[in-house]
């Protein structure tokens, strides 16, 4: 694949950031408390539960639902920061397992690179996974390949929509 396929939708944020996204890519640190269906009055033990989520224009941070869902408190830690932010959860959307998050503290901002939407990756196309895989500390970049796509059922939400599969390559980067 050439370097168009590998940068597809994406757009670099400084001549520095050698991987398109890292720039934009936080840790989502959530601590949840789900309910006890059977004794509907209380709330089951309080869990810690990490994740990553992206950050987008408007101040916002995009992470996926079951990562905040049940969530009693979330913080937001960009890469190579020892201090959490708090933040506020304004939407989940368990259909499409997608959240949205804010941060009041001017100074979670700085320097970190808004994403922009691109166009939808083909089939084929070679991708980079930028995240914080099982709950590690550490951000990793994985290349993919982008091996399917279309209708699937998205089990958070119980809902069918449109989606990518990947087949992952190896992992190429960690930080």
């Amino acid at each position: 694949m050439g370097k168009n396929k590998r940068r597809r939708g994406c757009k670099p944020k400084s001549p520095t950031t050698s991987v398109f996204g890292i720039g934009s890519v936080v840790q989502v640190v959530c601590l949840k408390s789900p309910p006890d269906f059977a004794l509907p009055w209380k709330r089951k033990k309080q869990e810690s539960f990490i994740s990553s989520g992206f950050v987008i224009k408007g101040k916002r941070v995009l992470t996926c639902a079951h990562s905040v869902h049940h969530y009693t408190q979330v913080t937001v830690k960009k890469r190579s920061s020892d201090p959490g932010y708090s933040a506020t959860v304004l939407a989940i959307g368990t259909e499409c397992d997608v959240a949205m998050l804010t941060v009041e503290d001017e100074d979670f901002w700085h320097g970190l690179s808004p994403e922009e939407f691109g166009d939808f990756p083909a089939l084929q196309d070679a991708i980079d996974v930028v995240g914080y895989p099982q709950a590690s500390d550490t951000i990793s970049v994985t290349s993919a390949v982008v091996s399917g796509i279309g209708i699937i059922p998205y089990v958070h939400g119980s809902a069918k929509l449109l989606g990518l599969q990947v087949r992952l390559k190896r992992l190429t980067s960690p930080f």
